[in-house]
This record gives structure tokens, C-alpha cells and sequence, in this order.
């Protein structure tokens, strides 16, 4: 009998790992595909915006309308996954759809908002900062989103690191740790001229940017899901990701409303400037008014950057009056990490 049993819970065990093996390759998949997607879509901006005449503002909906709704699904998946995927769902089920009992934890709670900022942030530093290499320096796409590559790369180097420094000192020193740096990369990016250059202007930033969220994504996700009952952890994680999108569409809303008046501004100022001391001649005048159009959409997207970098401060300041979460509530969290 006991070799029964044994040879039924290997076989048993080798299904499940199968099972986890193709969850886990489908997961990975699809969200290859959601950076891909997002990734290709905010380096061909300049060129959507060229092809179909959007304006600044209505540009900013082509990011907008996939990350709501990008937001709203991942909520009811995650949601459908707890109820649908342990077969718990009847047709008359009483399961909210997002249960309040996972907002009572002042450590979850503060987490989820601190994702909200992550998102604000993100999404509209990304959208500025491409319209900024293409339009005022004149990148091509591809060369933009080569640009990106070592903001990339410090967010994978820092969340590996992550891993190793989650068991050692807890999460919450790395929020700290990661909200800083965030909020010191955006205000480094706020400097940025339109005379200025990757090496000396642009790639010091992506780096202390990009090593700053990969200190915060892993413990935000730790805290979020620390404690909570297995029923709940998919909607939990949900929650997580919803509020980064949402937190995108606001963040492109707020930020998008302070770049475009500022480029507006500085635009009639600078075009004004320009015409009175421009030569008479045409070419000359034209080749003066682009200066000074280049010039307000860098005192714009600048402007975008540093109101960026006081929300990544508002970030800090959430980590320190809200988040106190041990080492010791994580329990089983770090070591599925």
C-alpha cells in the first residue's frame, strides 16, 4: 500500500509540474507580447500622430484607451481566475468582484497606492521622452528605442538584486531606497535641452531611473499579496496592475495637461521672440521658428519630468508614513519570490 501511494503522488506531482510549466510559459507570453505591444506603440507616436493629425493632447489617448482597458480586464481575470480557475463560481455567486477585505490592510493599501504613482509616473515619462528624442533630437524610431535599452537593463539588474536583498532587510528599506532613486532620475531628467546630448544628458537619468522602479516593483508585489488568504491572491495581484494602468491613463492626463500648456506658452512666447529678430528672409525666419517650437517642447516635456519626479516624491513620502510592513509578515512570500 505505501508503494502505491508513493507511486501515486509522483505521478501526481509530475502532472502539476507539467501543468506549472505551461501556465507559467503562457504567462510569460503574454506579457512578452503586453510590453512588446505597449513598447512598439509609444515609439511610433510621432509617427501616429503625423499620419492621423492628432493633436498633443488627443495623442495621448492611443496610450490611454489600451491601458484602460488593459486595466479593467486584469481586475476581472484576476477576479475570474480566483473564482473560475478553483471551480468556487456558481451562477448566483456573492464573490465581489474586488472584496473590501483586501483594502483593510494599511500595508496592502499603501502599496496599491504607491503603484498608482509608479503608474503615473511611468507612463507619461515614457510618452514625453519618446516624443522628446524623436521630435526635438530628431531620433528615428528605431533609434529611440535603442535609446531605451539601458533604462531597461538597469530595471532588470536592480530587480535581480532585489530578490537576493528582499530576505536579507525586508522590503520596506527598498521602497524607500527605490522611491528615492525614482524621484532622482525624473528631476535629473527634468534638465534635459533640447541641445543636449544622450551620453551627457539623457543616459545618466534612464540608469538611476530604471534602477530606481526595479527596487520597487518585487517588494510592492510582496507587500501587496503578504497575507492574504489563497482565494483572494489573484484579485489581490489584479489590483496591483490595475493600478499601474490606471495609474498610466491619470499620470498621461495630469502630466500631458502641464507639457502641452507650458509648450503652448512658450511656443507663442519663443515664436513671437523669433519673428521680431528673424532676417527677412524665409528660410532664415522658417529655420528660426522651428528653433523656437523645439525649444518649447523641451521647456514643455521638462516640465512634464519634474512634476513626474514630485509624484515619485509623493511615492517616498507613502513609503515612509504608510508602509510598515516586518520582514516576518512576508513569510512564504520571499521565498516564492
Amino acid at each position: 500500500m505505501a508503494t502505491t501511494f508513493s507511486a501515486t503522488d509522483t505521478t501526481s506531482t509530475r502532472r502539476g509540474g507539467r501543468h506549472l510549466s505551461v501556465a507559467l510559459l503562457v504567462i510569460a507570453t503574454a506579457q512578452l507580447m503586453v510590453v512588446l505591444d505597449a513598447t512598439v506603440v509609444n515609439v511610433a507616436l510621432p509617427h501616429i500622430q503625423e499620419a492621423l493629425g492628432f493633436s498633443g493632447s488627443g495623442l495621448e489617448w492611443v496610450v490611454n484607451g489600451y491601458a484602460l482597458a488593459l486595466g479593467g480586464l486584469l481586475l476581472l481575470g484576476g477576479r475570474a481566475g480566483d473564482l473560475l480557475g478553483r471551480r468556487r463560481i456558481e451562477a448566483r455567486s456573492r464573490h465581489a468582484l474586488l472584496p473590501v477585505r483586501l483594502l483593510r490592510s494599511r500595508n496592502r493599501l499603501g502599496a496599491y497606492l504607491m503603484m498608482l504613482g509608479v503608474g503615473t509616473t511611468l507612463f507619461g515619462v515614457f510618452f514625453f521622452l519618446t516624443l522628446f528624442v524623436q521630435d526635438v533630437w530628431g531620433y528615428s524610431a528605431l533609434r529611440a528605442g535603442v535609446a531605451f535599452l539601458p533604462l531597461t537593463a538597469a530595471v532588470l539588474a536592480s530587480t535581480a538584486a532585489t530578490t537576493r536583498l528582499v530576505p536579507r532587510i525586508g522590503a520596506r528599506p527598498l521602497l524607500l531606497a527605490g522611491a528615492a532613486a525614482s524621484a532622482g532620475g525624473l528631476y535629473w531628467l527634468s534638465r534635459l535641452t533640447e541641445h543636449g546630448t544622450y551620453a551627457d544628458g539623457l543616459l545618466g537619468p534612464l540608469l538611476v531611473t530604471g534602477a530606481g522602479l526595479g527596487l520597487l516593483f518585487v517588494p510592492l508585489s510582496l507587500v501587496a499579496l503578504a497575507g492574504v488568504a489563497e482565494a483572494d491572491s489573484g484579485v489581490a495581484a489584479s489590483v496591483l496592475n490595475t493600478g499601474r494602468q490606471v495609474g498610466g491613463s491619470i499620470g498621461l492626463a495630469v502630466l500631458g495637461t502641464v507639457a502641452w500648456t507650458v509648450v503652448a506658452n512658450s511656443a507663442r512666447a519663443e515664436g513671437a521672440a523669433a519673428a521680431r529678430a528673424a532676417s527677412p528672409v524665409s528660410s532664415a525666419r522658417a529655420a528660426s521658428q522651428a528653433a523656437a517650437y523645439q525649444h518649447a517642447l523641451a521647456a514643455g516635456f521638462d516640465r512634464a519630468f519634474l512634476v513626474a519626479a514630485g509624484i515619485a516624491g509623493l511615492i517616498l513620502v507613502a513609503a515612509i508614513a504608510v508602509i510598515r510592513v516586518r520582514r516576518a509578515d512576508l513569510g512564504g512570500r520571499i521565498a516564492d519570490s
